[in-house]
């Protein structure tokens, strides 16, 4: 049993919710039907009227002041017809536990009085019955009232009026009188159209025409009532993101401090919502890690970390690798030198777009971290022969002493059948395609020969015993071709150059090593003049 009236007074409190009209004062008139109480034997039905002012105290209690009109009448026991007139006052205190679906059932009790006259009076009126007076009373009933919009309900009651005299009709007969009195009112709210009955700022009326609820403080649960949404921040308050940008409105209020009605608050190019739930970055802030770029901008162009000034870790921010220098942020080794973009441009004063800045055929890692060279000056030990070439030939680019002296050159001169290496003169691995590295050692080359139009030569191929001896050869002499072809295009006579391949017939050292099979790879010049 127990549990059973637990479950019924779990529904019933689970339906109560009471209607913003049930909690303002209203105003009521109402007619019904009121029947005596008393002495006769046959009691008439007759009309009554009512006004009342209904004034709530709380969710579950209002009180009711009313005031009335009606007439007590029957045939009394001598087949006499009387009358009388009541004008009835009384204060009641209703309760009403509940409310399900705008109706709202109570009980009341209260006292009051009657203003009474009697008009026709009983032959067997009492000698000392009054005519007209006042009667104090009791009241107590039940009612319903149902809402039927925002200005106007409707209101059922029944109530049983004991009086504390036996006077209203003129017979006494020791019990007191009284009457049952049924009526149907009208109860009237004012104010509806000021009415709020969510609390969010906003009429009910107001937001009737806005769409909005007006039972729903927040009618699309984004946070923000509907009044502030409204009023304040312009936001719509039927959309719970009014800019679309993946933020609700409230969140952006309360929370992330960006615009609701802007979808990118710091114009960026990243939404919002973007920023604070895909990339963490700083919806207000434009530049999150102050590299001088838009958060948009290394999302979308240039795929770098927004919230790292340095993407690559090259001691360059990503700005200045975009902006300033034009390296690749997402590449610490722009050019693939061995060498951070950072240390290039800040410590090095290299070019972090060229591997090789100089252009002297040695990487500037190599120059710096190898060979301790100079990778802005292509011949550090201004020697006359670039760094590469020194390094490639195997003499020290950092002593000028190994470089090609003018002594050699004079020794060539100076006498017949002269030989002379040139050493720097290098060609693409088994082809006769002179690298441009060679230029310097061949431009001197043809400065003798230019200088000195007497002397005539042989240049001649050399290679080391690796590989097949009929290719050797013939690689030879297309290296030695090369070398002719190369000076003739510069201006020196076919007439004066003749061109011949060893093989490797004619090894400097033996091909034991390999540092002494590149130096039998060669390309010698001898004096043929007579």
């Amino acid at each position: 049993m127990k549990k059973i009236l637990t479950l019924i007074l779990f529904a019933i409190i689970s339906t109560t919710a009471y209607s913003q009209i049930y909690q303002e004062v209203r105003y009521g008139i109402g007619a019904g039907t009121a029947i005596a109480i008393n002495e006769v034997k046959d009691r008439q039905l007759n009309l009554s009227l009512k006004a009342s002012v209904r004034y709530p105290f709380s969710e579950m209690f209002f009180a009711d002041l009313n005031v009335g009109y009606l007439n007590n009448s029957g045939m009394t026991y001598y087949e006499k017809e009387y009358k009388t007139s009541l004008i009835p006052i009384d204060l009641r205190l209703n309760f009403a536990p509940i409310i399900i679906n705008d109706w709202l059932p109570y009980a009341f009790v209260g006292i009051g009085g009657d203003m009474f006259s009697v008009v026709d009076a009983s032959p067997a009126a009492a000698s000392d019955a009054k005519e007209s007076g006042f009667a104090p009373f009791a009241t107590l009933g039940a009612g319903i009232e149902r809402k039927i919009n925002d200005n106007f309900s409707l209101d059922l009651n029944i109530s049983g009026n004991p009086h504390f005299t036996d006077d209203l009709n003129g017979e006494h007969d020791n019990r007191n009188d009284g009457f049952w009195n049924f009526t149907l009112s009208l109860f009237w709210t004012p104010g509806s159209d000021k009415r709020d009955e969510d609390g969010d700022g906003l009429s009910e009326e107001f937001e009737l025409q806005l769409g909005t609820d007006p039972k729903n403080a927040d009618t699309d649960g984004d946070g923000l009532n509907d009044g502030v949404e409204f009023n304040k921040y312009k936001t719509n308050p039927k959309n719970a993101d009014s800019d679309g940008d993946g933020l609700k409105d409230g969140v952006e209020v309360n929370d992330t401090n960006t615009d609701p009605n802007v979808k990118d608050t710091d114009n960026d190019g990243l939404t919002d919502g973007d920023e604070v739930l895909k990339y963490k970055t700083d919806p207000l802030k434009a530049d999150t890690d102050g590299d001088t770029l838009k958060d948009g901008e290394e999302v979308s162009n240039y795929k770098t970390n927004p919230l790292k000034t340095d993407t690559d870790n090259d001691g360059l921010t990503d700005g200045d690798e975009i902006f300033k220098y034009k390296t690749r942020p997402l590449e610490a080794d722009t050019d693939l030198d061995k060498l951070s973009d950072g240390d290039e441009v800040l410590k090095h004063k290299t070019d972090p777009l060229k591997a090789d800045t100089d252009g002297d055929g040695l990487n500037d890692f190599d120059e710096i971290m190898v060979h301790r060279t100079n990778p802005l000056e292509k011949d550090t030990d201004k020697g006359s022969v670039e760094d590469g070439v020194e390094v490639n030939r195997g003499t020290n680019p950092l002593d000028k002493s190994d470089d090609v002296a003018a002594k050699a050159t004079d020794d060539f001169l100076s006498k017949k059948d002269a030989k002379i290496e040139l050493e720097g003169v290098f060609f693409d691995t088994g082809k006769s395609d002179i690298l441009p590295t060679s230029e310097t050692v061949l431009n001197r080359v043809f400065k003798t020969l230019k200088d000195n139009p007497q002397v005539n030569v042989e240049i001649s191929g050399h290679t080391d015993n690796v590989g097949n001896k009929k290719k050797n050869q013939k690689l030879s002499e297309e290296r030695a071709n090369s070398v002719r072809t190369w000076l003739i295009n510069k201006g020196i006579s076919e007439s004066r150059m003749t061109a011949k391949g060893y093989g490797d017939a004619q090894p400097k050292v033996a091909n034991d090593t390999p540092e002494n099979k590149a130096k039998n790879r060669r390309i010698e010049m001898t004096r043929t003049d007579k």
